[in-house]
């Protein structure tokens, strides 16, 4: 049961985790995808807030696949 919530944890939180990664350091393919809102659509103070979650979510949230793959080889 570990394997199959490893997995499901590891390709969901992977899904984030990459989503955060592009908007963090390519906010134009972001755009692009839909994964955020343009800068001349908001507020610039909106704007930044967003660009800060970002890069704050790229630099916690490796843990959650990890988290997943450990579990999913039972460590």
């Amino acid at each position: 049961m570990n394997i199959i919530w490893g997995v499901i944890i590891f390709i969901i939180s992977g899904i984030a985790y990459f989503g955060q990664l592009i908007s963090a350091f390519w906010p134009d393919t972001a755009v692009k995808l839909g994964l955020t809102e343009s800068e001349a659509a908001v507020d610039p103070a909106f704007y930044a807030d967003m660009r800060g979650e970002a890069i704050w979510d790229t630099a916690v949230l490796w843990t959650l696949p990890l988290a997943g793959l450990l579990l999913a080889f039972n460590n």
